[in-house]
Order: C-alpha cells, then sequence, then structure tokens
C-alpha cells in the first residue's frame, strides 16, 4: 500500500508540473482553476483503476485459495494410502508427527479396526496403517470414511426358495444398521392366484385352478371356465324352448315333460306322450311294432300286448290266417 502511496504523489506532481509548462497565458486565477480541474481528473481515473485492480486481487485469492484447498485434499489422500501401504515410508514420515495427532491429512485405517482422522492420530494411539477395504455390515468403518455400515444393502427373500424370482415373486433388499441388517423391504411374496393372465402364486403356471361355473337348469344349464386369458367369465344360462315330450326339460323350469300325457291316454302325436310313443291312439310304453300287437286292448291299454291266438280285429294277418297269440300271424 505504501507502494501505490508514493507513486500517487509522483503522478500528482507530474501531472501539476506538465500542466504548468503547457498552460496558456492566463490569469493566476484561471491557471489555478485549470491546474484544479485536471488534478480532479486525474484523481478519479486513478481511482477507477485502482478499484478494477482491488477486485481483480480479490477474485484471484479467491479462485486460488479453491484450487489450493482441492489440491490439498488430494494430496491428503495420496499421503494417507501411500502410508498405509508402505511400511518404510510410514517410518520414515513419523517424525512429522512430533506429538501433533491433530495434522492436516485425510482419515485412515488402523490396525486396531479404528479410523483415526489422520497418520499422526494412529501414530499416537501406538496403531499401525492398513488399506481401507469395501465396506461390510460389522458395525465398523471398514473403507475408513467416518462412517460405519454406510450404504451397504443385500438382496433378500422370505418366501419359498423354489418360488424366489418365479412369476410375479420378486427380490426385496436389506439396509445395514449398525452392523444388523434390517427389514427385507419391497420383496413381492407369493399370493393367492387371481384371474389377470400373471402368476400370482409363482408356481410357473398363469390363472390355474380358478374353477369352473355352472348356471341354469334343465337345456338352459351351461358350464363355463371362470378365467379365460386373464379374464373373468360370466355364466349366462341357455334360453328356455316349448316343452315337448322328450325327457327333457325344455323350458328349464326344472320339471321334465310336465305337460306331457301318461300311458293310456289319448294322443294323435308322440309329442303328446311322456313316452314319446303314440299308438293305436294313446300314449303307449313302447313303439308297439309288428303283427298282432296292440297298445289299446282291453285290460292292457297304454302297454303293448300281443293279441290272442285265434283274434285279428285290423285284419293284419292275409287271408284266413289269424294271431298266433305270440305276436305273429298263423301260417
Amino acid at each position: 500500500m505504501k507502494i501505490l502511496a508514493y507513486a500517487t504523489i509522483f503522478l500528482l506532481i507530474i501531472g501539476i508540473s506538465y500542466a504548468q509548462v503547457n498552460l496558456p497565458k492566463v490569469t493566476p486565477f484561471q491557471q489555478l482553476q485549470q491546474q484544479i480541474t485536471n488534478l480532479s481528473s486525474f484523481v478519479n481515473s486513478f481511482f477507477d483503476v485502482f478499484i478494477d485492480f482491488r477486485q481483480f486481487v480479490q477474485n484471484s485469492f479467491v479462485n486460488i485459495s479453491t484450487e489450493l484447498n482441492n489440491l490439498q485434499n488430494q494430496i491428503d489422500q495420496e499421503i494417507s494410502n501411500r502410508i498405509a501401504n508402505d511400511t518404510a515410508l510410514s517410518s520414515r514420515i513419523n517424525a512429522l508427527c512430533l506429538g501433533n495427532c491433530t495434522g492436516i491429512f485425510s482419515p485412515v485405517c488402523g490396525s486396531d479396526d479404528n479410523t483415526y482422522i489422520n497418520f499422526c492420530a494412529a501414530k499416537c494411539a501406538n496403531t499401525a496403517i492398513v488399506p481401507p477395504s469395501a465396506e461390510l455390515c460389522d458395525n465398523r468403518d471398514n473403507d475408513c470414511d467416518g462412517s460405519v455400515d454406510e450404504s451397504v444393502t443385500q438382496s433378500c427373500y422370505t418366501g419359498s426358495a423354489s418360488t424366489r424370482n418365479v412369476g410375479e415373486c420378486r427380490d426385496g433388499a436389506q439396509t445395514c444398521t449398525a452392523g444388523v441388517f434390517g427389514a427385507c423391504i419391497g420383496q413381492i411374496l407369493p399370493v393367492n392366484e387371481i384371474c389377470d393372465a400373471r402368476d400370482n402364486d409363482c408356481d410357473s403356471s398363469i390363472d390355474e385352478s380358478l374353477g369352473a361355473t355352472t348356471c341354469g337348469v334343465g337345456e338352459c344349464r351351461r358350464t363355463i371356465q371362470n378365467c379365460v386369458n386373464g379374464l373373468t367369465q360370466t355364466c349366462t344360462p341357455g334360453n328356455p324352448t316349448v316343452e315337448v315330450c322328450d325327457n327333457i326339460d325344455n323350458d328349464c323350469d326344472g320339471t321334465t315333460d310336465e305337460s306331457c300325457l301318461s300311458l293310456g291316454t289319448a294322443c294323435t302325436t308322440d309329442s303328446q306322450c311322456a313316452s314319446g310313443n303314440c299308438v293305436d291312439g294313446v300314449c303307449s310304453d313302447t313303439t308297439c311294432s309288428g303283427s298282432c300287437r296292440k297298445a289299446n286292448l282291453p285290460g292292457s291299454v297304454g302297454t303293448c300286448t300281443d293279441i290272442r291266438a285265434g283274434q285279428d280285429p285290423d285284419d293284419e294277418c292275409a287271408g284266413a290266417s289269424t294271431c298266433n297269440g305270440a305276436g305273429a300271424c298263423t301260417q
């Protein structure tokens, strides 16, 4: 600062002398006014330059300080690493500590499983320096960065081994705290199978064993699989039709052939009879095919019966032949 002050005074003297030599022939008062104006302009210009220079110096010191800090950190780490891996070097620099356990170097690992702020602190504790290792879940600072068990995780799964990473099942993660792994977070365990085109129970099959549903009665009865291609199905009964005598519940009311005629009842078509056989004008138990047989004989109406021998009421036998009593004509 003294140098800057001397330079300022010197420049002021030169400026005044220059002004005196080059002043025009004016009155003394005018000369004084001109000198004051020149001096004021010079001083203002000088201070502008000085302020810019001071700002430049301040910025330069900030940048230099930042760079020095970064360099110091790099040097600290390099020294700590070399000390940990070179016993001879460690011995040679022990004298640097001089009993001071708060040196400027980076943390180091001690052979006693402790982390020290620097190699001087380790020396003061009378322990050897060892290289850092990968962090483990053991409540120790293995990598000697000042933190214990940080960022130590492992995958986990509490379900059956046979379902691990099968279907929808996935591993979770455990985080280490104070040497102990915590709960398994984020795992997906088997659950009951649902209709979603996924293997929910993690058995390598999709939407299995979801069963079938039956609905409706009689001819309207339907059975469907509950799940098809990941979609839940709806059972819809069939449409009923008019009841006919076919031993089927056509109108789906739970009753079969409820409007059909019983045996021996007069009929005109087979569909009217519960037996499905309208023979000789009555509902018969059979089709009653062949000669010399009737479903409407007295005493056995509705039952197909052989015509008695010697009789042929409908003249089924040709010529003089008659029924033989065994459902055939005599020769």
